[in-house]
């Protein structure tokens, strides 16, 4: 709905230094400080949690409420009612007074800019995330310790089995059966694996206790 009050509650502009610091999406709520479901009132930029949540930011707006005997009185109050808010998840807007979500904006386009904003800051911090666990990976692996177990080097590097999208059956059960000391110690003592030498350079050749010698 288009909504009567947008003009006078929406009195804050898209300034980085107004805004709490984080991803908008897991902003707390200033009163129980639960990151679920955080709503910006867009006078004051306070930040609380939605009515499914414990419903601070309905008691914002009440706790703003003052009673007006006359209309002039009324119209002075209108400024303060801190009335508008913005979901930070989705970038909705909501007024408590008309109790409906609304679709339009400031002639100034405030609404917009602040929504704008909000969306650049998510994106930032998740492209922030990103870069900050890729770099973590290459630390991991250019720093790989080399250890020895029984007198000889291993090298540290990762584990498990890597899915080929039909496969994680199937890499379930041979991890179990890798931790099965029967299991594990009977292809531990099997030969290493080789390369041949000769017509047969490059094909590699194991052994098995039932056949023996196999190529592959």
């Amino acid at each position: 709905m288009e909504c009567p009050h947008i003009h006078s509650n929406v009195c804050v502009t898209a300034d980085p230094s107004g805004f709490p610091h984080g991803v908008p999406s897991s902003w707390c709520c200033n009163v129980c400080r639960s990151n679920k479901s955080p709503w910006v009132c867009l006078t004051c930029l306070l930040v609380h949690c939605g009515r499914y949540v414990s419903g601070h930011a309905k008691k914002h707006f009440e706790e703003n409420q003052v009673p007006c005997n006359s209309q002039r009185t009324s119209e002075k109050q209108e400024k303060v009612h801190h009335s508008v808010c913005m979901d930070c998840s989705n970038y909705s807007l909501y007024c408590y007074r008309c109790d409906d979500f609304v679709v339009n904006d400031t002639k100034l386009g405030q609404v917009q800019k602040v929504r704008d904003h909000l969306q650049r800051l998510e994106k930032s911090s998740l492209i922030g995330d990103r870069q900050r666990k890729r770099k973590n990976l290459e630390t991991l692996s250019s720093s790989s310790k080399v250890f020895k177990d029984d007198g000889v080097s291993l090298a540290l590097c990762a584990t498990g089995l890597r899915n080929l999208g039909n496969t994680c059956f199937m890499n379930a059960i041979l991890q179990s059966l890798s931790n099965v000391q029967q299991f594990s110690r009977y292809f531990k003592e099997l030969p290493a694996v080789a390369l041949r030498s000769g017509k047969t350079a490059g094909r590699r050749m194991y052994h098995t206790r039932s056949q023996g010698d196999t190529t592959v």
